[in-house]
Order: structure tokens, then C-alpha cells, then sequence
């Protein structure tokens, strides 16, 4: 696969995967915990009194007032990235090709164990995938 040129300096340009979530977790005054971006208010122009303040899921900067002392760095784990769920259907897809199964003296019986174990193979790399 070639990757794209970027017209200014005529290189190749990187493709970023994404790595974990990075954000701010604090306690606020009432008790709550609060998880989000952080920001530090010095009570100038437009801004609320000082202090440490976490934003809300609407992206509002100054929603929730927290406690300094308790407001820590956290992260959370990458998305999955497509490439590694396109590996896993492919690595099912090969044991599946393989045709292998429970065997059984009765020609139709392991002809149905193949089948059920190759059902159950598909299954549960599909239920792997969509989490």
C-alpha cells in the first residue's frame, strides 16, 4: 500500500493510529467526581472565580469546580483499531477453511460436529469484533 504524498515537501505522510484518551479526573466540591478536560480559571474577564474546573460533555469549559489536591491525569484505553479486527475475522476465517472438527466414527455426525464447531468458530469472532 503506498502512502500519500504530501504536496508541500513531496514525502510520504504519516498515518497516525490512535492511541489512548487522555483526561483529567477531579472531586468536586459537593462530593461528585468529574472526568474531562481541565481548565484553570484566574478570575479575569469572563471567566468564573479562580480555580480548577472541569468541562462538561458539551465541551462548556467551566462546568464543574473542583478541588485542586484531587484532580489527577487518567487515561483510557486506544480504540481498536479497524486493523486488528480485520485480523481476527481473517485468522477465524482460516481455521474455518481447515474444515477440522470433532471427529466421529459416522460420517454424518462428524460431517455435523464440523459444521457446529465451524458455526460456533464464526460466532464468536464476530461477537469479538463488535464489542
Amino acid at each position: 500500500m503506498r502512502l500519500p504524498l504530501n504536496p508541500i515537501s513531496k514525502s510520504a505522510v504519516k498515518i497516525i493510529t490512535p492511541g489512548p484518551i487522555w483526561k483529567f479526573r477531579g472531586q468536586g466540591i459537593n462530593g461528585d467526581w468529574f472526568t474531562g478536560l481541565l481548565s484553570i480559571s484566574h478570575g479575569l474577564g469572563g471567566q468564573p472565580k479562580s480555580g480548577y474546573y472541569i468541562c462538561n460533555s458539551c465541551g462548556m469549559p467551566w462546568a464543574y469546580n473542583v478541588r485542586p489536591e484531587t484532580v489527577t491525569l487518567i487515561s483510557s484505553p486506544a480504540p481498536p483499531d479497524r486493523d486488528d479486527k480485520v485480523k481476527r475475522l481473517v485468522e477465524a476465517l482460516k481455521e474455518i477453511s481447515r474444515g477440522a472438527g470433532r471427529y466421529s466414527h459416522d460420517s454424518l455426525t462428524h460431517a455435523d460436529n464440523c459444521i457446529e464447531d465451524m458455526k460456533e468458530l464464526a460466532l464468536t469472532a464476530l461477537a469479538e469484533v463488535e464489542k
